[in-house]
């Protein structure tokens, strides 16, 4: 049965592979878009302060919300053409229109990113490049303003495409922020699911391999004791089958016990069937907190390459201005 389990789990590791590996090779091109901070600066309810205004092009603006935000190449080479129907565009749920848009960070030689607001539709922002090569990274901030008082979270913002080599696109969020924090949390896990794979690692070998003896009374065989030797004339008998605890259990001198008690030697299908469950039942804790523990770490890996890429950015951002 164990042996079942673990062809089934492994099977469905090896069709969800496969199927990013037909996927990568069906759209060998990749940006992967993320969110780095997105705050509101400004509500519709400042309105009733005439102290507080924010103006944009002289004009007053209401629910205006700040946006960085970053992408890195992750696939093959990727060109964007200067196209507004067949490029990248960022578009923001209705009624919602881009302010401003400014490049930030990026990797050296990713001079050649353009960023254009649609004129007819300023909820579209259009992504143009000539080439951007493998693990390049670009971020850009922007100011939004929203017709109504609603929030806009990340969730609301969709990324539309016509590229041949792409698939779907979708939007992330990643905290770069507190790194540490999070890499002594994984840490922490770390230490509690090895302590509770090594706790149902114990409790296996003990429902498999740690029987006691099974007797039964030889006057009642239908009632069945389990029996283990305590001193070197005494025998502790328990009517648990396998729970002798000091306070649930009688002990008989080893001449009585041979004369009240002799060996079952058969094994009933339902303990067997019990047996099996109950091993069942820790294999998938183990690999549930095996799981876990898996995508803990891949999204502390996945944060800890954007920590280190927006970093790379900046450094090369530095040395050009300089």
């Amino acid at each position: 049965m164990i042996s079942i389990i673990l062809t089934i789990v492994f099977g469905i590791i090896s069709v969800i592979s496969l199927i990013y590996a037909i996927r990568a090779k069906m759209y060998p091109c990749r940006l992967d878009f993320y969110v780095n901070d997105l705050v509101r600066i400004v509500s519709t309810k400042a309105g009733k302060y005439d102290s507080i205004k924010l103006y944009h092009n002289q004009k007053e603006v209401k629910n205006v919300f700040y946006l960085k935000c970053f992408f890195i190449c992750s696939g093959e080479d990727v060109s964007l053409p200067d196209n507004l129907e067949h490029g990248i565009q960022i578009n923001l749920p209705s009624g919602y229109n881009w302010l401003e848009v400014h490049g930030q960070e990026r990797t050296r030689g990713l001079d050649d990113v353009k960023l254009d607001i649609d004129e007819i539709a300023s909820n579209k922002l259009h992504i143009s490049c000539p080439l951007i090569k493998r693990k390049e990274l670009y971020s850009f901030e922007a100011y939004i303003s929203g017709e109504s008082d609603d929030y806009m979270s990340p969730t609301q913002i969709t990324i539309y495409h016509r590229l041949k080599d792409f698939g779907k696109i979708q939007i992330k969020q990643v905290d770069t922020k507190n790194i540490e924090s999070a890499k002594q949390n994984l840490t922490a896990k770390g230490i509690i699911y090895l302590f509770a794979l090594l706790y149902m690692g114990l409790l296996l070998v003990h429902t498999l391999y740690t029987k006691p003896m099974r007797f039964v009374e030889k006057e009642n065989p239908e009632k069945i004791y389990a029996a283990m030797l305590i001193k070197d004339d005494t025998i502790a008998v328990s009517s648990r089958h396998s729970a002798l605890l000091p306070w649930d259990r009688e002990e008989y001198a080893i001449s009585n016990f041979k004369e009240k008690f002799e060996i079952e030697s058969t094994l009933p299908a339902k303990e067997q069937e019990g047996e099996q469950l109950v091993a069942i039942m820790y294999l998938g804790i183990a690999i549930s907190c095996l799981v876990l523990w898996c995508m803990s770490a891949t999204e502390y890996s996945r944060r800890k390459k954007m920590c280190q890429a927006l970093g790379d950015a900046e450094k090369s951002e530095e040395k050009i201005d300089g």
